[in-house]
């Protein structure tokens, strides 16, 4: 987020954890620019339908293999915008599967690749999904979480 700030975008960070949350707090603290934290579940998003051109995950848990989290996306995330995974960073000679993720993402409300880009002398394998017009999913109400 603070990558992203720093270059003028405005940022939205979300996470169910306070951990999370503070800990990216302090990391804005240190940069500049304009960024909103939200505690969230990502299956379950306070912002109205069409509210990003991007939505970006780095490391997800395995919530990334649940379908609701991709509706969910789907809604708040405008038709032809992206959803960007960031899915590991390793050693060129590393091999890593990423098919198991790909196979989750709804092929009815997105195209999606995989992509290999170098970094600094690493591999950073990403998903890059766009949203497919129409593919709009239905609000939600709320989700139950039994850890809050």
């Amino acid at each position: 987020m603070v990558d992203l700030c720093a270059r003028g975008y405005v940022a939205v960070g979300v996470d169910r954890s306070p951990a999370m949350l503070r800990r990216a707090s302090r990391a804005l603290q240190h940069g500049s620019g304009n960024a909103n934290l939200i505690r969230a579940d990502l299956r379950c998003l306070p912002f109205p339908a069409d509210s990003f051109d991007t939505a970006i995950l780095t490391f997800p848990a395995p919530i990334i293999y649940d379908p609701s989290l991709w509706s969910e996306l789907a809604r708040v995330v405008r038709h032809n915008g992206r959803i960007v995974v960031v899915v590991s960073a390793r050693s060129p000679s590393q091999k890593i599967e990423v098919g198991g993720v790909i196979e989750k993402i709804p092929s009815n409300q997105f195209s999606s690749e995989h992509v290999d880009v170098e970094v600094q002398g690493s591999l950073v394998s990403v998903i890059v999904a766009t949203v497919k017009a129409g593919s709009e999913a239905q609000p939600k109400s709320e989700l139950t979480d039994s850890s809050q």
